[in-house]
């Protein structure tokens, strides 16, 4: 079985093991037919016992093949969804808190490639993240929110380009920051507004802040103006294939 790393409160369990298709909390999918990869075949990470890996084919061969994937707690949840990530060499850290969850979001994310930590929600969505930071690309941690909608984040950093951490929301609704940083490209940290800080400065600023603009510099304008030319398209061609380019077509 995979690697049981903890349980729904927290405690960690050493030892204990994930049996596949384990209807009690990880690693399954319902309509897992005889003779079929099911949940976690290939994978070489540790899961929570706490909904994690959750749906058909969902986190197979993450880390396979000289990879490498950490934790994954109550995440990834949905077809295929984490299935190849971190793959081949590639690296990607824990996906935590609800992450990577819809129809293979998170597919093949740092496969050959990096992506840094997901939390907090974030790369929720059906392609969500799909195949982010891969093929020599890299990707920081993903936190905070951020990635959720359809296709959101993906191709992120693919193909040797570079995104810093997306955080605080960021990158959020249908196609947002799809194909950011691909192909070569560099994308600097894409940053929303994070919640205050639970602990108080230790000590107030000694001058307030100036007074804010009492009107906005320019209204805004009537319509929106029309999509780019060059910006992408609907989706990726074709749709998503069914596997990655260069993945064997067996285990």
């Amino acid at each position: 079985g995979i690697p049981v790393t903890g349980s729904s409160d927290g405690v960690t369990i050493d030892g204990a093991t994930c049996p596949q298709n384990d209807v009690t909390g990880c690693c399954y999918d319902p309509d897992l037919a005889p003779g079929n990869f099911g949940p976690c075949d290939s994978f070489t990470g540790s899961v929570c016992h706490n909904g994690a890996c959750i749906g058909a084919q969902a986190c197979v061969a993450a880390g396979y093949l000289g990879g490498s994937v950490g934790i994954i707690s109550e995440s990834c949840v949905g077809t295929r969804s984490c299935s190849w990530a971190g793959y081949s060499s590639g690296r990607v850290g824990d996906i935590t808190g609800g992450s990577c969850n819809g129809h293979e979001a998170c597919y093949y994310a740092g496969g050959s490639g990096s992506v840094g930590h997901i939390s907090g929600g974030s790369c929720d969505g059906d392609y969500a993240c799909y195949y982010a930071g891969s093929d020599s690309g890299n990707v920081g941690d993903i936190t905070d929110g951020s990635c959720d909608g359809q296709f959101a984040c993906t191709q992120a950093g693919y193909n040797r380009g570079s995104v810093g951490s997306i955080t605080c929301g960021s990158c959020n609704g249908y196609q947002a920051c799809y194909l950011a940083g691909w192909n070569g490209g560099s994308v600097g940290n894409l940053i929303g507004i994070c919640p205050p800080s639970s602990r108080p400065t230790s000590s107030p600023s000694l001058e307030p802040s100036t007074a804010p603009s009492l009107q906005p510099s320019s209204s805004p304008s009537l319509e929106p103006s029309p999509a780019p030319s060059s910006g992408p398209s609907l989706g990726p061609s074709a749709g998503p294939s069914e596997s990655p380019s260069s993945v064997p077509s067996s285990l």
